[in-house]
């Protein structure tokens, strides 16, 4: 689980780096295996070659499948594309050269095709076969590891420009791991005389709300186009740890509500005979006694690409500045869990859904109080505020509701990308103008209205689930007024609120705001804005399944009406609804 940080001094002291960044000769050792493995030759340099497939022979168990897989990158420029290679003792070979482990040359037929395949198919219908091919490169060499199929695999060309792009993005480097992955699948498929059945995708527009049955939450799912058998649901409660998966083979489950009325989230990921897909995003909810929440929680940030990239000083190394490919630390798709968790903080109820699940109906908006809508850093080019989306908030709007909607490059995208029609729409629904592509900051300063006196704020969390916000949009308000300013921005400011239009909009995504704390204190603000009422009194500890008098009152009116949402109007319900249903052997008794 990386190995935490470099131990070993090899005479020029030990490396300050974390030990998975450290060659394959010093990382083998740390793993435990004897100098056979790391320290057979002349020379590091030699031996980090060597160790690789020594240290898998090493590992392997006797009788267990196995395979060798060489991810590697080429050069020099221009040459672009993929090849890959089998062993031969000569330099440079053809297949009928092939010495090495029997089942090598089917390894990298299988996994070579899958990448010309999916790479053509998903990033460059164009992308050059440079053909299998057989060479005396000493990770494939059985004197090193006779116990396995291997297969050397040159992705791309890391010196030639349009290629590097490709493997600096996240998305490219996806496409093409997967491939090597279904390309390992079809030769074993193959080998043993079946039919090579693939891993799916993950389920897509997900959902979590109250189930109509008050029996708990209910989360939904679309299936993803190749299809799956089953789903595996994980529950956590924070959003970021999971515990073991529920199987099902529905597109939905109920699953109770949180303990005393805590917020539980859920990620799913697709099952079929291959294996497990990667996890869906992470939606969440908090249980109310009606059939909505007070809050819905849109997610609509699935940007990953090569400009999110992370910057990463090594010019102590003589490597200057590079970029870092830390998904984790770029998008985790785990945002909700930071906006649940505010919203919970208040005692709020809250359901959140996937964009794609708002397009096609899934989900009622007209059903809660307040919308967050949070679009990360998509921009140009990304899923952003499609058309469906437009009117349903448009028509929400209008109905009464209210709006939060933050994120950076939303504005930049509406006055640059899209036409002047979409420009007109933003401003006139949203109250704001577009004012500058960069706020050049990362702090946040007070201005008048609903936010007055809110502490001070900076949106530039580096922990993981957070990202780089580096282009926070400059807005101006066009109904209303600014509520938070960028310090030294004089010809703008980062968030507007219209009581007009029932609209905050910030330029800056509040899921990147630095502290557990200050988020909640800034969305809480807004939600006393809102009107939303917060159930001030915890719950009864221990009763997980009483979640009637749990956190999160969930008793407003109709969001048309903006008033009489006091405490003392939820009192009056909670009484009538006492008179007319006494309590029972099957209910908690009341207080």
């Amino acid at each position: 689980m990386g190995g935490g940080m470099g131990i070993f001094d090899r005479g020029d002291g030990v490396l300050d780096r974390p030990m998975f960044e450290h060659a394959a000769r010093y990382y083998t050792q740390w793993a435990g295996a004897p100098t056979s493995v790391y320290d057979y030759g002349r020379s590091d340099r030699s031996n980090d070659v060597g160790c690789r497939p020594r240290f898998a022979a090493w590992d392997h168990e006797v009788g267990e499948d196995a395979v060798y897989v060489a991810w590697h990158t080429n050069a020099p420029s221009p040459a672009r594309g993929t090849a890959s290679y089998a062993y031969a003792p000569v330099a440079s070979g053809t297949l009928e050269d092939f010495d090495g482990v029997p089942g090598s040359l089917e390894l990298m037929a299988a996994i070579h095709q899958q990448l010309i395949d999916d790479i053509r198919k998903e990033w460059d219908p164009n992308w050059q076969d440079r053909g299998k091919r057989t060479a005396y490169f000493g990770e494939v060499n059985p004197n090193h590891n006779p116990e396995m199929p291997a297969t050397l695999i040159e992705v791309a060309f890391h010196s030639t420009f349009d290629d590097a792009e490709a493997l600096r993005d996240p998305r490219f480097r996806k496409i093409a791991a997967r491939a090597i992955a279904r390309g390992v699948a079809v030769y074993f498929a193959r080998r043993d005389g079946l039919e090579p059945i693939l891993p799916p995708s993950p389920p897509s527009a997900l959902l979590m709300e109250n189930a109509a049955s008050r029996a708990g939450l209910r989360i939904a799912w679309q299936p993803p186009a190749e299809g799956a058998d089953q789903y595996v649901v994980y529950l956590s409660s924070d959003g970021r740890s999971f515990a073991e998966g529920i199987v099902t083979q529905d597109h939905e489950l109920i699953v109770p509500p949180g303990d005393n009325g805590s917020a539980v989230y859920a990620r799913v990921a697709s099952l079929n005979q291959a294996g497990e897909s990667l996890p869906s995003r992470v939606v969440g909810a908090k249980a109310t006694f009606h059939e909505s929440a007070s809050v819905l929680v849109i997610a609509e940030f699935d940007r990953i690409d090569g400009t999110m990239l992370l910057q990463d000083d090594l010019s102590a190394f003589d490597l200057g500045t590079i970029e870092r490919g830390f998904i984790d630390h770029i998008n985790d798709l785990s945002h909700v869990s930071r906006y649940g968790n505010a919203i919970a903080t208040y005692g709020a109820s809250f359901a959140s859904a996937d964009a794609r699940a708002v397009a096609r109906n899934d989900i009622r908006l007209a059903d809660y109080q307040a919308i967050i809508w949070f679009t990360g850093e998509n921009a140009a080019g990304d899923r952003l505020l499609g058309p469906v989306e437009r009117t349903l908030l448009t028509d929400y709007l209008a109905g009464g509701g209210q709006l939060l909607l933050t994120g950076a490059e939303l504005a930049w995208t509406f006055d640059n990308i899209l036409a002047d029609e979409f420009s007109s729409y933003f401003q006139s629904t949203f109250g704001v103008a577009f004012v500058a592509d960069d706020a050049n900051t990362y702090e946040l300063i007070n201005a008048d209205g609903p936010l007055r006196g809110i502490a001070p704020l900076s949106f530039d969390d580096q922990g993981v689930g957070s990202y780089d916000a580096n282009f926070a949009d400059v807005i101006a308000p066009l109904s209303g007024g600014p509520v938070l300013g960028y310090p030294g921005v004089v010809d703008g400011v980062a968030a507007v609120y219209s009581d007009e239009l029932r609209v905050f909009y910030f330029g800056f995504p509040i899921e990147t705001i630095n502290g557990a704390d200050h988020r909640a204190e800034l969305i809480g603000r807004v939600l006393n804005e809102f009107e939303i009422e917060v159930d001030i009194d915890p719950p009864i500890p221990g009763d997980s399944n009483n979640f009637d008098s749990a956190g999160g009152c969930g008793c407003a009116a109709n969001p048309a009406h903006h008033s009489g949402r006091g405490m003392w109007v939820a009192l009056f319900v909670l009484l009538v609804f006492l008179v007319n249903h006494p309590s029972s052997g099957s209910h908690r008794p009341v207080s």
